[in-house]
C-alpha cells in the first residue's frame, strides 16, 4: 500500500513539473482594448481578447488595433502587421508591415524590432511610432520623450519632436560567414545605418493627438 501511495505521489509531482512550464508559457502578454477590422491570424479580434507571445496581429486597410501590453499601450495602424514577442524581461513587437506605435516607460522593457534596427524608450516615458517603409528603411518618430535606436552595432537617441528615416546599408563585400540583416530581425554588425531627419507634419501631430485622446479616455477593462 505504501509503495502504491509513493508511486501516485511521484506521478502527481512529475505531472506538476511538466504542467508548470506550459502554464507559464500560456500567460497572456496583454489584452485588446480597441479593435476595428483587426485580426489574430485569420480570426477577428474583439475587445477584451488576450494576446500572447508569438501572436500574429494584423489590420485591414481601414482597420485599427490598440492593446495594453504590460505597462505599455501598443497601437497598430491601418494595413499593418506585427508579431508579439517576449524575451526575458523584454516584451516587444516584430514589425512585419505598416506602422506600430507605443506609449511606454523604460520599466516596461517594450521595444519594436525591425529588419533595420530596434526602437525603445531612451529614458523616461515615451510615445513613438515606427513605420516599415521597405525592407531596408524605417521611419521613426518621437512624439513624446526620446527614443533609442539600435542597429548595425551603433546606438542613437531620437529626441522628442524629431523624426528620421533610417536606412540599413550592407557592406559592399560582407564576410562569407556573416549574416546580412536584410530581411531578418536583429542587429547586424556587417553594415551601417543612415539617419536622415524629416519634418513632422500635420498628419503626424494628428496621429499623436488621436493616440493621446484614446489612451487617456480608455476605460482599461480588467483582465
Amino acid at each position: 500500500m505504501r509503495s502504491i501511495c509513493q508511486s501516485i505521489l511521484v506521478s502527481v509531482l512529475a505531472s506538476a513539473m511538466i504542467a508548470s512550464p506550459l502554464l507559464a508559457a500560456a500567460k497572456p502578454l496583454g489584452m485588446v482594448v480597441l479593435a476595428q477590422n483587426a485580426h489574430l491570424g485569420e480570426a477577428d479580434l474583439a475587445l477584451g481578447t488576450n494576446v500572447f507571445s508569438g501572436d500574429y496581429l494584423q489590420t485591414e486597410p481601414r482597420g485599427t488595433l490598440r492593446m495594453r501590453v504590460g505597462a505599455a499601450q501598443v497601437y497598430l495602424a491601418a494595413a499593418s502587421a506585427a508579431i508579439l514577442d517576449e524575451q526575458g524581461d523584454t516584451v516587444g513587437a516584430k514589425l512585419v508591415r505598416g506602422t506600430v506605435g507605443f506609449s511606454s516607460a523604460p520599466a516596461s522593457g517594450f521595444q519594436v524590432e525591425t529588419p533595420v534596427a530596434t526602437v525603445s524608450p531612451a529614458k523616461g516615458p515615451a510615445f513613438g511610432e515606427v513605420t516599415l517603409l521597405n525592407p531596408q528603411t524605417i521611419l521613426v518618430a518621437a512624439y513624446r520623450g526620446s527614443l533609442l535606436v539600435k542597429g548595425a552595432g551603433i546606438e542613437r537617441v531620437i529626441p522628442e519632436g524629431s523624426a528620421y528615416n533610417i536606412t540599413y546599408s550592407p557592406d559592399p563585400e560582407p564576410a562569407a560567414s556573416s549574416n546580412s540583416a536584410q530581411g531578418t530581425y536583429g542587429v547586424s554588425n556587417h553594415g551601417h545605418i543612415i539617419f536622415a531627419a524629416i519634418v513632422l507634419g500635420f498628419a503626424a501631430g494628428g496621429a499623436y493627438a488621436a493616440w493621446h485622446f484614446s489612451t487617456e479616455s480608455d476605460t482599461n477593462p480588467q483582465q
